[in-house]
């Protein structure tokens, strides 16, 4: 991620036109022991969890995917309230269970 985009506080994920935002796939977000846990601070966005758990910001839709499952709820993936415990797959499972999955 660049310094740039991280200093202009701008999104770095288009989410209105993610390629795979809206096709309403379904991935398996039950919990595991191999999960990763974050407590979202004041002004974290999905795509820097993304980026920073995840290792690519391409993947703030798997993020999002997570968050409405334990929540029970659709949040704005620009509005994560500050404090909320965010659980998200560990690189092995994203890798082979998740991305494994997608068509194109």
């Amino acid at each position: 991620m660049s310094e740039r985009a991280l200093a202009t506080n701008a999104p770095l994920v288009d989410f209105e036109s993610h390629a795979l935002w809206g096709r309403g796939m379904s991935i398996d977000t039950t919990p595991r022991d191999d999960d990763q846990y974050h407590r979202v601070m004041d002004g974290q966005r999905i795509e820097y969890l993304a980026h920073d758990f995840l290792g690519d910001v391409r993947h703030a839709w798997v993020v999002f995917e997570f968050l409405t499952a334990d929540l029970g709820q659709v949040v704005h993936p620009e509005e994560i309230p500050a404090g909320t415990m965010v659980r998200l797959p560990s690189r092995r499972r994203l890798e082979m269970d998740v991305l494994s999955k997608v068509v194109e």
